[in-house]
């Protein structure tokens, strides 16, 4: 998904969001999500060292998580409104 689209979609959200019709989305809770795809990555890479024979399919997931994990980073990074990703211990929650 390229930069104009995500833009659209959050777009569509902070209208949403303004008429009422969506709840805020907390930074909190995007760190949550990034933590859990990180774990998933990481038990995908060890599962795909130890069988060879999946590589290639356990690399299409890796890759699908590398860019769920790109999208959430630049996501946050749009929601804190800082130009950096926020982490734990600058998080305005």
């Amino acid at each position: 998904m390229d930069v104009e689209r995500l833009t659209e979609k959050l777009d569509a959200y902070l209208a949403r969001l303004k008429a009422g019709e969506a709840q805020k989305i907390r930074p909190g809770d995007l760190e949550k999500v990034i933590a859990r795809l990180q774990v998933q990555r990481s038990a995908l890479a060890d599962e795909a060292a130890r069988t060879p024979e999946q590589a290639d399919r356990l690399q299409a997931q890796i890759d699908s998580a590398d860019a769920l994990l790109q999208r959430a980073a630049w996501l946050l990074t749009e929601l804190s409104g800082t130009g950096a990703p926020v982490t734990p211990d600058r998080r305005k929650d």
